[in-house]
């Protein structure tokens, strides 16, 4: 059982990361003052700040993952991934500012549109592609607004450092992709070829357990 009060509606840690994400500020870990915080706690921070951008008419619009790595999760001592809610203010077709607040962590990802809603928990990878209309190219700028020392409860009060998306407008169905496993990425700068990697059949059985862990996770709300 939580001792630290985040559940009452007038504690001011449910109000903090939405500070945080407005000002640019940066945050003590909230494990680091409240080292009994649990991933429920956690989860409910982040439940209550959702319902507070809700409530403002912002509209939601997916579900992301982090610490999906396992060399990222070894790396940061995170047991398990996490998810956020990313809010319409997290899309952009083409360009975000990247002044102000913490640095951002861009990474390249695949965005699923789903067609029609899915629940678990007993859901397939099959169940999942076929309510699933459409795949896009997408970047996403990470950021977490907590200073060092943070740990995966912090991570997930923060919304799983969801800050934005940049979303391709081209998107092809999961036919026309064929195995995940074979998409390339290539980076360029200044019209030049500078990094190139592709998915290995490791990396599509991870986002495999991944999409069902993120789906059949029972804190899905």
């Amino acid at each position: 059982m939580p001792t630290l009060g985040l559940r009452s509606t007038d504690n001011h840690a449910f109000h903090l990361p939405a500070g945080a994400e407005q000002s640019g500020r940066m945050l003590v870990p909230f494990t680091r003052e409240h080292p009994e915080l649990t991933l429920a706690d956690a989860y409910e921070i982040q439940a209550r700040v959702a319902a507070l951008k809700s409530r403002s008419g912002l509209r939601h619009v997916g579900w992301k993952t982090a610490f999906t790595n396992p060399i990222i999760r070894e790396r940061f001592q995170a047991r398990e991934p996490t998810r956020g809610h990313p809010f319409e203010t997290a899309l952009a077709a083409s360009e975000v500012s990247l002044s102000g607040g913490p640095d951002f962590l861009v990474e390249p990802e695949v965005t699923f549109s789903l067609a029609h809603e899915v629940s678990g928990p007993g859901l397939t990878e099959s169940a999942i592609l076929s309510a699933t209309g459409g795949l896009g190219a997408s970047l996403e700028l990470a950021r977490t607004r907590f200073s060092g020392g943070w740990k995966l409860e912090d991570v997930t009060a923060d919304n799983a450092a969801a800050a934005y998306m940049v979303v391709s407008p081209s998107v092809m169905t999961p036919a026309d992709v064929g195995d995940l496993a074979s998409i390339t990425v290539v980076l360029e700068k200044n019209g030049e070829v500078v990094a190139m990697a592709r998915a290995q059949k490791s990396w599509a059985g991870r986002q495999r357990r991944l999409r069902g862990w993120r789906i059949n996770s029972p804190r899905r709300d």
